[in-house]
């Protein structure tokens, strides 16, 4: 995985994050994996189209980028 160069210039999109992950989530998070599994489940739901937003096991597994970046 390469070096983080910041973000980039511009417009970009936010995905936004219930406050709720701060005051009673985070608190009970204790693992380094578990909080980047809860991020990147708030960010696809959040980019996920329809009335009924879900995530596959199979796509998470497929996102090898993702998937680096829980290795150890």
């Amino acid at each position: 995985m390469g070096t983080f160069l910041g973000f980039k210039d511009g417009r970009q999109r936010n995905t936004p994050v219930p406050g709720q992950l701060f005051t009673e989530l985070l608190p009970e998070i204790d693992h380094l994996a578990e909080l980047k599994v809860t991020l990147y489940a708030i960010w696809r739901l959040d980019h996920a189209q329809g009335t009924f937003r879900y995530l596959h096991e199979a796509d998470v597994a497929a996102d090898e980028h993702f998937l680096t970046g829980l290795a150890p």
